[in-house]
């Protein structure tokens, strides 16, 4: 799987992420005990869901091309 070229796109984006408040507060509590951010162990999470789907993207990218983005 091909990487984006360094300044096509932010380093990093802001993003709203809606969840339970229930999710929030054990994420929160992981958190802590992992002396880690909320927001890091999300984009841990994802980077790690990626990882695995990473032939959906390559066939996303072998059907529409690389640089078509969806917004």
């Amino acid at each position: 799987m091909g990487r984006i070229p360094m300044g096509t796109i932010p380093k990093t984006e802001r993003v709203a992420v809606l969840m339970t408040p229930r999710t929030k507060a054990d994420l929160t509590k992981i958190a802590v005990v992992h002396r880690k951010s909320v927001n890091k162990i999300i984009s841990e999470a994802i980077s790690e869901y990626l990882d695995k789907h990473g032939n959906d993207i390559q066939r996303y990218n072998d059907f529409f091309g690389e640089d078509n983005i969806p917004e």
